[in-house]
């Protein structure tokens, strides 16, 4: 199991990068932070793999893709969007964890991601503005809200229809193989 969420991992990392450059490249309608490319490899890892494994994802993943595509810049946004995907992958791990309700996969994982989206946008903003502040410049809560929320509304709305399904077809396959 611990190789197999290695791996996992692994591939979802080599996804993000993958996607940030195709989603950088191709010529969209929208700009490519509109789909927050990095996000979704993160939200798959913690739902699939667990809160260990989605916490590496998301706080190696900006700076890897920092590294192969210059993209995000490293200060601040690299270090910023790695405490937010940090917050993303611990905080939809943890309540896909939870046992006191019998509640489907998919929609714990809907709930899951949700609920990881405000935490981790609002720790995402916060470490912005610290960083920011910490040089002296302002971060506006009216930029923080068209940054984080609303600029980023259609990678919301992507991540929580593609992540529970999947999450829900990873489950089915693990209880169909352990049958």
């Amino acid at each position: 199991m611990k190789y197999r969420n290695l791996i996992i991992t692994g591939m979802l990392l080599a996804l993000g990068v993958i996607l940030s450059r195709i989603v950088h490249l191709i010529p969209l309608p929208l700009p490519a932070y509109a789909f927050s490319p990095l996000h979704l490899p993160v939200f798959i890892c913690a739902a699939i793999c667990g809160w260990k494994y989605g916490l590496a994802c998301g706080v190696l993943l900006p700076f890897l893709s920092y590294f192969v595509s210059g993209k995000p810049l490293l200060y601040p946004s690299a270090i910023a969007m790695a405490a937010e995907m940090a917050a993303y992958a611990l905080v939809t791990a943890a309540i896909i964890d939870i046992k006191i309700f019998k509640i489907d996969i998919t929609v714990k994982t809907f709930i899951a991601v949700l609920i990881a989206q405000i935490a981790g946008r609002i720790i995402g903003g916060a470490v912005t503005a610290a960083l920011l502040g910490a040089k002296g410049e302002t971060y506006l809560f009216k930029t923080f809200v068209v940054s984080y929320f609303l600029n980023t509304l259609p990678a919301i709305i992507l991540q929580l229809v593609i992540i529970p399904p999947i999450a829900k077809s990873v489950d089915y396959f693990r209880l169909k193989g352990a049958a």
